[in-house]
């Protein structure tokens, strides 16, 4: 018997990691698989060569652009940016798995929705390699899920509105300020 055909989605932030995925969607959409790219990162950045492009060219396939960066951002507002706009992605068109590269933060923020939405997500190559251990790694997911539970699910902050958070000094509130803020909520 036959497997059926799944929606399966590649997330690309670089060139590198397009190069990476690219012949295994190949493979996916010659086994009858539909397959689409979620693109954001360096790909989005003219400074980088505007390299989206190249997936545009890729056959057959959808193509979701998603700026998730300027020139000079931090790392923890790009996180925080990926992850919503991934996040509002994900609910509309719902893929049956995610296929990411790397060990950059789109990886990371791409991986945290999956792993909150329990939606299936394959991590193709890459190691960590910032010096992180992995009980800091586990204390940043947790802060992240706390502040992914707060803004999300206990109620879902929308751009304009104000949320007072007591003792918005730590870890959680670090990245709650910063998410609630990518946002265009006040805090």
């Amino acid at each position: 018997m036959e497997a059926e055909p799944r929606r399966l989605l590649f997330v690309t932030g670089t060139r590198a990691d397009f190069g990476k995925l690219e012949p295994l969607a190949l493979a996916a959409q010659d086994a009858g698989h539909h397959v689409s790219f979620f693109v954001t990162g360096m790909h989005m950045m003219k400074r980088y060569g505007e390299t989206r492009i190249e997936v545009r060219r890729f056959p057959h396939a959808e193509v979701h652009e998603f700026i998730n960066q300027s020139d000079g951002d931090p790392q923890d507002l790009v996180l925080a940016k990926t992850v919503t706009g991934f996040a509002d992605w994900v609910q509309e068109h719902r893929p049956d798995i995610v296929l990411v590269h790397g060990d950059r933060v789109e990886a990371l923020a791409v991986s945290l929705v999956c792993a909150m939405r329990y939606l299936p997500c394959a991590h193709i190559e890459g190691g960590e390699v910032s010096g992180i251990d992995f009980e800091q790694a586990a204390a940043a997911l947790l802060k992240g899920q706390t502040v992914e539970y707060l803004l999300q699910r206990t109620h879902a902050l929308k751009a304009g509105e104000t949320c007072l958070f007591h003792a918005a000094a730590g870890g959680v509130g670090l990245i709650f300020g910063q998410w609630s803020d990518s946002i265009g909520a006040r805090v």
